[in-house]
């Protein structure tokens, strides 16, 4: 069965890095819970461009863009190569965007229940 999640590795060249080179090189960037709260950058080592970190339960991590309209993805972009890497980056969102943004809340509900989604069933409080 095929994963629901976007699949591992960065998304511009598929690289998936040692566990141990993602732990030493990722940086934790603040940001305020209205713009989605802090999240991991980490540079591909392969292609140099920059990813977002985002855990897959029981899985390999998926190296997401930078999101839309992000200063760090449009940072490095000038010329034809911009284009086309901002080009594939849009395509990865199309493709694999509702399904980053599945697993983001999927992560927070489990967050909240200490590790382990919420029991299905009745609202709570009825």
């Amino acid at each position: 069965m095929e994963s629901p999640w976007p699949p591992p590795g960065c998304w511009s060249c598929g690289t998936l890095p040692r566990e141990e080179v993602l732990r030493h090189q990722s940086v934790l960037q603040a940001r305020t819970a209205a713009e989605g709260g802090p999240f991991t950058r980490f540079l591909c080592p392969d292609c140099g461009l920059e990813t977002v970190v985002e855990e897959v339960p029981g899985g390999d991590p998926v190296l997401a863009p930078p999101e839309p309209g992000n200063a760090a993805l449009s940072a490095f972009l000038d010329g034809k190569e911009g284009f086309r890497v901002r080009s594939r980056a849009r395509s990865w969102f199309l493709r694999w965007g509702e399904a980053l943004e599945e697993l983001r809340r999927y992560r927070a509900v489990t967050r909240r229940a200490g590790g382990r989604p919420p029991e299905p069933g009745p609202a709570r409080g009825r």
